[in-house]
């Protein structure tokens, strides 16, 4: 630092606080990763692995204790290398290194929580995850210097809501697991109750803006969800915490918190807290009719309050009007479709039984039409048997008639007989007896004795 005059020096100070906590642009994020968004998360690391830059880096910081932004720099630079690494610094000094570096990351803590922003949550993540609540390596936090420890403790628990509140799980776990300031376990109850005592020293003395009092309080409703966290703390923590929530819903400004925060504070009070709600309500009530800044606020919420009252009854009736409606209807579309199942039923067994009958029927019918084609057949083959059995003895007759001579029919006595005729036999051309010229013949049949 070549900078003799204390203007220079807080000037070339507050530029160096600037570049190391202005986010990396696309060429830097490029070649470093885009894990990080701000210099000094890149800056870091490359301390705690150059413990000689380490080294050199202290020895400015220590000439320059007096500057406004030495203890922040200090802090975002040299941090991992001051928690890993138990000599860092050398023994008798490490506990003020300790201590620098918790105040200026209280500093850095405050301005997040004033601005709203979370440009730090980097450095709140390393202590919460590396040391303090560090599951992988506990000796990183049991080998800090008792006051130390104790210190370092104390910031991660004052802002644990504020970093965490967007993860109530994650909140309520780090309460559950919150280790003990003065022992090397995790005594559930006495780092649960040290937790609470900082976050309530947390919302009374440093946290002022409405966007962080909304997060702490929030997150502090988180309680909720475990009673058993909220009943194993000590009644002094209990009366403490709820003694501060209790403030923040009083109203009156700039002393006291804005309505906001005093309506978000009634419902995290009410939910952790429920006995006592009506008693609460009605002194708060008192109270405000005693101020006359208050009075038309009064009027607003007794108005606004009766008609969010009115309609919730009549939300509320209007919903059982509407579920006793289409319970009504459920009841009526269940008896006609029961109604309608029974008639398709017994239109099915009405169909089955005609269909049943018809096919007993059809098949009687077709066995009938077998019979009678089976008996029409018969008939057909005897009858055709007869016939042709009768057409072979008529067409055997036959042939044995032509075997036999034909006889034939008696001529007439009358007309004259020609003697040359060769029909004639030559023993009757003398007779006198004359056949005729269209004599037929016949046979002889069986049925017939006698010529006709």
């Amino acid at each position: 630092m070549n900078a003799d005059v204390q203007d220079d020096r807080d000037t070339v100070c507050k530029e160096v606080f600037e570049d190391i906590t202005g986010k990396l642009n696309e060429a830097a994020k490029e070649t470093t990763g885009t894990i990080y968004t701000h210099w000094y998360e890149v800056l870091a690391p490359y301390f705690c692995k150059t413990p000689t830059a380490s080294e050199n880096l202290l020895v400015v910081c220590r000439k320059l204790w007096g500057q406004l932004y030495i203890g922040p720099i200090f802090t975002l630079l040299l941090h991992q290398w001051i928690l890993v690494h138990p000599d860092a610094g050398g023994t008798d000094q490490r506990l003020k290194l300790l201590n620098v570096m918790v105040s200026g990351a209280k500093h850095l803590f405050i301005g997040d929580a004033e601005s709203g922003g979370d440009a730090f949550a980097s450095l709140y993540d390393f202590i919460t995850e590396a040391v303090v609540l560090s599951y992988k390596d506990n000796d990183r936090l049991n080998r800090l210097p008792s006051p130390g420890r104790e210190g370092i403790m104390g910031l991660t628990a004052s802002f644990l809501p504020y970093y965490s509140h967007t993860s109530e799980a994650t909140f309520l776990t780090s309460l559950r697991y919150f280790p003990a300031p003065f022992t090397s376990g995790r005594a559930r109850t006495a780092g649960l109750d040290f937790a609470i005592d900082k976050i309530v020293d947390a919302l009374s003395r440093d946290i002022k803006s409405v966007d962080a009092l909304t997060r702490y309080i929030n997150a502090l409703s988180a309680l909720k969800l475990d009673p058993e966290l909220l009943s194993s703390m000590r009644t002094s923590t209990r009366m403490r915490l709820q003694g501060e929530l209790y403030s923040l819903t009083q109203p009156g400004g700039p002393r006291y918190a804005p309505r906001q925060i005093n309506k978000i504070a009634f419902r995290t009070l009410d939910s952790l807290f429920p006995h006592g709600r009506i008693n609460r309500r009605l002194i708060n009530l008192g109270f405000r009719f005693l101020h006359p800044g208050q009075w038309p606020w009064v009027w607003w919420d007794t108005v606004s309050g009766g008609t969010r009252a009115w309609w919730r009854g009549v939300s509320g009736a209007t919903r059982m009007w509407w579920r006793g409606v289409c319970a009504w209807w459920r009841g009526v579309v269940g008896t006609v479709r029961a109604g309608w199942r029974g008639v398709c039923a017994w239109w099915r067994g009405v169909a089955s039984a005609f269909i049943a009958v018809t096919g007993t029927v059809t098949t009687g019918w077709r066995g009938v039409c077998a019979w009678w084609r089976g008996v029409s057949g018969v008939f057909t083959a005897g009858w055709r048997s007869i016939t042709n059995s009768f057409q072979a003895s008529v067409d055997w007759m036959k042939r044995i008639g032509r075997k036999f001579k034909l006889r034939p029919r008696q001529p007439t006595t009358t007309g004259t007989t020609d003697s040359t005729s060769p029909l004639v036999p030559s023993s009757s051309r003398s007779s006198a007896v004359v056949m005729p010229s269209n004599a037929r013949w016949r046979y002889k049949t069986f049925w017939s004795s006698s010529p006709s």
